[in-house]
């Protein structure tokens, strides 16, 4: 069934014909997907399931579980296009990082925050953090040029570049 449709996307609900390309999409990035695919193997029952397409090829997806937690992942046009499809009072949204323009034009946060996906493997869970991380932009990149084509000095350690 057919909810939307624009000139490149249309949104449809996951149904049997899907399956096989849903889990594709999914599988390839268990850790990203996994409530997808958790819910898609044990709770069916109280989780809708919507997709994005692109001439029959998935751009994004989105979970709602129990009418209240919502999860998409997808390009930024595949998420704006299932956010229309979104008509919840109170919600809990996860979705990447850059797209929360396209929340806050329909909702307001009462509480906003970001989330680290990290996975380890035996013996590298005791990470010790020397010196305090940074985000860099790409405003930054000709200064990190510059620090990767010269020595540099960070808390009295001289790095050079290895060649």
């Amino acid at each position: 069934m057919i909810l939307s449709d624009d000139l490149t996307l249309k949104v449809v609900h996951l149904t049997e014909s899907f399956k096989e390309d849903f889990l594709r999409y999914v599988t390839q990035d268990p850790l990203d997907y996994y409530f997808f695919i958790l819910d898609w193997k044990l709770y069916r029952d109280k989780t809708k399931f919507l997709l994005a397409l692109e001439q029959n090829k998935i751009k994004g997806v989105m979970l709602i579980y129990k009418d209240y937690i919502v999860q998409l992942r997808g390009s930024r046009n595949a998420i704006e296009m299932l956010l229309n499809h979104l008509d919840l009072k109170k919600v809990s949204l996860t979705l990447p990082e850059g797209c929360e323009d396209l929340v806050l034009r329909n909702y307001k946060p009462l509480i906003s925050g970001k989330v680290i996906l990290m996975c380890l493997k035996r013996g590298e869970e005791k990470i010790q953090i020397k010196y305090k991380p940074i985000r860099l932009f790409e405003e930054d990149a000709e200064n990190m040029q510059i620090c990767l084509e010269t020595q540099i000095q960070i808390g009295g350690v001289t790095l050079k570049q290895s060649k």
